[in-house]
């Protein structure tokens, strides 16, 4: 999945707030992620909950996409470092589908 961020914008945003107070907002991100993802799942057999529960769900998906595109600047860590640690994990989990897990 390629999300195109303006780097430089990131980095003013992470200069301006500072690195590790920007910590702080996307543990609070990736809470608002998860409450989103539990809406979700609370709302599923009603459609008209659902549709305001998808749309906040993607509002939340985007702040997490965000504040990892920032964590990339803030430790220095590429795209190629995700990517390989992405293809492990899928890997490994379809290894375990293939032996019954």
């Amino acid at each position: 999945m390629t999300i195109n961020m303006n780097e430089g914008e990131l980095e003013a945003i992470i200069k301006h707030y500072g690195a590790y107070e920007q910590l702080c907002i996307h543990t609070e991100e990736c809470a608002e992620l998860i409450q989103a993802i539990s809406k979700i799942i609370r709302c599923r057999d009603d459609i008209d909950k659902l549709n305001a529960c998808k749309e906040h769900l993607k509002e939340e998906m985007a702040d997490v996409i965000v504040c990892i595109n920032q964590l990339k600047i803030i430790f220095d860590i590429s795209d190629e470092d995700i990517e390989l640690w992405t293809t492990y994990k899928i890997e490994r989990q379809i290894g375990r589908m293939k032996l019954g897990g």
